[in-house]
């Protein structure tokens, strides 16, 4: 084959592990919890996203897991995993035009916005998603965003597992 284009990272944001591409969008994550989004639609590549750091936007944050991008490319959904490589219980989805990040856990059924004001604050908007505590107390596993179209997103969950639960002893 034949090298058309390079995209490239800085040492600082680490090396690209996570590819996904939807419609003319690629997004790109990277080891050191760092994703940025190109637009394919051109001859060549051009960045659609710059540089963004997950553990700046979303507290807590120590990996990505897995990310995807809508048919737009307006929105970029992450899933995170824990500093022990577990799952964690929440879904960020980054608006791409508003620079906010919107974080559903769904461990508690919370939605919580994050709009960047400047680079010493953020403003914190929290409300519930869900009224029904059947969809409580659940991990994301896997999430896809349709190829055509942008506003169209499947997650799938699983229970949350509670730690190891033990059984009373028969004395027999």
């Amino acid at each position: 084959g034949t090298v058309k284009q390079l995209l490239l990272f800085s040492e600082a944001e680490g090396n690209p592990c996570f590819l996904d591409v939807c419609g003319n969008f690629l997004v790109v994550g990277t080891d050191l919890a760092h994703f940025k989004s190109f637009d394919l639609s051109r001859r060549e590549a051009k960045v659609h996203c710059g540089d963004k750091n997950l553990t700046a936007l979303i507290p807590g944050a120590v990996a990505v897991a897995s990310l995807r991008c809508n048919a737009s490319g307006s929105k970029i959904s992450i899933l995170l995993s824990k500093a022990d490589n577990s799952p964690d219980s929440r879904i960020c989805f980054y608006d791409v035009e508003m620079d906010m990040v919107t974080i559903l856990d769904l461990k508690t059924g919370q939605i919580d916005q994050r709009e960047t004001l400047s680079l010493n604050g953020q403003e914190t908007k929290k409300s519930h998603a869900f009224m029904d505590e059947k969809l409580t107390d659940l991990i994301p596993v896997n999430h896809f965003w349709d190829q055509s179209e942008p506003r169209l997103f499947v997650c799938e969950a699983v229970r949350e597992v509670q730690g190891d639960q033990q059984q009373p002893r028969d004395k027999k």
